[in-house]
């Protein structure tokens, strides 16, 4: 390999020529300085590799030839200096590629090419270029320039839905090679049970503040399902899910804690059965699609009880202010009232009838994906629950047994 394009890509990927051929490489002009593309013409080696996979004739073509400086800097008056793609023989529709699509989807995201070209850093002629390159591409229209707002063709419709398909996939790509290579990310997402992300989610976050630039943290059912992992909304999941994650995921428990019985202070016989408490008030019920309420409900018919339905909430909070206004009783889990505890509640805990329930907190990632990380996740959450809540845990639920230990 010629020295000059070894140190090009240990330090940074330039795709340059001196005598640039017929055709630019993103279809923007014929000739495109490569200083009005900086975010293309520098790039990391993952979206190198990225490139290459989607267009390898980029390596293939004899026509091509790379040089760059020995500092490694483009020269600032040098106008031959160009990007492109060299013309091959075969290729599948002249033209069309991954850069024009990206500026078709900014122009239908911005609803214009003015400013999809502000988002993208280019010229509004270098945008309105690019999307005569696409429908030179594709041999017909994609946007309808005789109205305002402007709107998609048909076929306009069909190539934007698809172009967004093939974005997300570029995009987890990307992040699946970050993750492999356990390097810092420059955005972790996860999905968080509420009941963590509430109490123990801001010691979560500063116990993993150096593994990546931004943080996206979702809480909620749907969010911190398998589900949302499966379909990438997320990178990974702390959920309290108790269905066993599929053969492609990776499940590591972290915090165990007992469901318990929550009472209004006027409830305070300690003996109370689940049949005499159904008879003394109502059954306050969390909502069905939480992970809580299906727990809570699946301990009842196991016990042969089922109270009326009459009360159904979908928060811990709307639930436990119901039982703190003797308005019945409730079962819930020591973290879910750490979670909307304030001042002295005006309700207790009790244990439940032996075989008390528990609820599982795990840490569930993609397996042989960024599973190292996954590793350094699962031990921050697990700190962060036992340091910081577990001694309030303690004190709501005196006695109960809570697990951050596991075989």
């Amino acid at each position: 390999m010629p020295s000059d394009l070894k140190n090009v890509t240990e330090r940074q990927c330039l795709f340059v020529q001196r005598k640039p051929p017929k055709e630019s490489y993103f279809g923007l002009a014929p000739f495109v300085d490569i200083r009005s593309l900086p975010e293309i013409g520098r790039c990391s080696t993952s979206s190198l590799a990225l490139m290459l996979a989607i267009e390898p004739r980029i390596i293939r073509s004899k026509a091509l030839s790379c040089h760059a400086p020995e500092n490694g800097a483009i020269p600032a008056e040098n106008p031959e200096t160009t990007i492109h793609m060299a013309e091959t023989e075969g290729s599948p529709r002249k033209g069309l590629n991954l850069r024009l699509l990206e500026i078709f989807a900014a122009v239908v995201h911005a609803n214009g090419m003015t400013g999809a070209a502000t988002a993208l850093g280019l010229t509004q002629s270098a945008v309105s270029q690019a999307i005569a390159n696409l429908e030179t591409s594709v041999n017909a229209r994609l946007i309808d320039r005789g109205t305002r707002p402007l709107k998609l063709t048909l076929l306009g419709d069909i190539i934007y839905r698809r172009t967004i398909e093939i974005l997300d996939r570029v995009q987890d790509l990307d992040r699946a090679i970050e993750l492999q290579l356990n390097n810092a990310i420059p955005m972790l997402r996860l999905g968080v049970a509420d009941s963590v992300a509430s109490t123990a989610g801001p010691h979560l976050v500063r116990n993993l503040d150096r593994l990546a630039a931004q943080f996206m943290i979702w809480s909620g059912a749907s969010e911190a399902s398998v589900r949302s992992l499966a379909e990438r909304k997320v990178d990974f999941i702390l959920t309290a899910e108790e269905a066993p994650p599929e053969a492609e995921f990776v499940s590591i428990p972290i915090f165990e804690e007992p469901y318990v019985l929550v009472l209004p202070i006027e409830l305070s016989e300690p003996h109370y059965t689940l049949e005499t408490l159904i008879a003394a008030a109502p059954f306050i019920r969390y909502g069905n699609q939480s992970f809580i309420g299906l727990a809570v409900d699946a301990y009842l018919q196991r016990n042969g009880v089922m109270p009326p339905n009459r009360y159904r909430l979908d928060t811990s909070d709307s639930v436990l202010a119901m039982v703190e206004a003797s308005m019945g009783w409730t079962i819930s889990t020591p973290l879910g009232i750490l979670k909307t505890r304030i001042g002295s509640p005006r309700f207790h805990c009790l244990p439940l009838p032996s075989p008390a329930p528990t609820r599982r907190i795990s840490l569930v990632a993609r397996r042989a994906e960024g599973e190292a990380l996954a590793m350094q996740i699962a031990d921050a959450a697990r700190n962060a629950l036992v340091e910081h809540c577990l001694p309030g845990l303690k004190d709501i639920a005196p006695g109960a047994v809570f697990r951050s230990e596991f075989s």
